[in-house]
């Protein structure tokens, strides 16, 4: 099922962070990505990525993207993201 993100609406319910493991913890994340430098590229966040019982949802360059091809239409992201941050149609 296609999607439409609101951008500036999803970008308010997620945050990205780096950090050096060798310095710090990383104690909750749900997406987290090893950087070449050995530091991580850590989000929090978003709750539709959380929600997705298929994983079709994902961060790809710092946005939230939805692969049409894996989502089961079940709505679960649109119940947990900020209204009117993503619309299944």
């Amino acid at each position: 099922m296609p999607a439409r993100i609101d951008r500036d609406a999803c970008l308010k319910c997620f945050e990205k962070i780096i950090i050096d493991p060798r310095k710090e913890v990383v104690e909750t994340a749900d997406v987290v990505i090893p950087q070449d430098d050995g530091t991580l590229v850590v989000y929090r966040g978003p709750q539709c990525l959380t929600a997705c019982p298929s994983d079709a949802i994902r961060i790809v360059q710092d946005e939230v993207v939805v692969d049409v091809g894996a989502c089961v239409d079940c709505g679960a992201c649109v119940d947990e993201c900020l209204p009117g941050a993503i619309e299944l149609f």
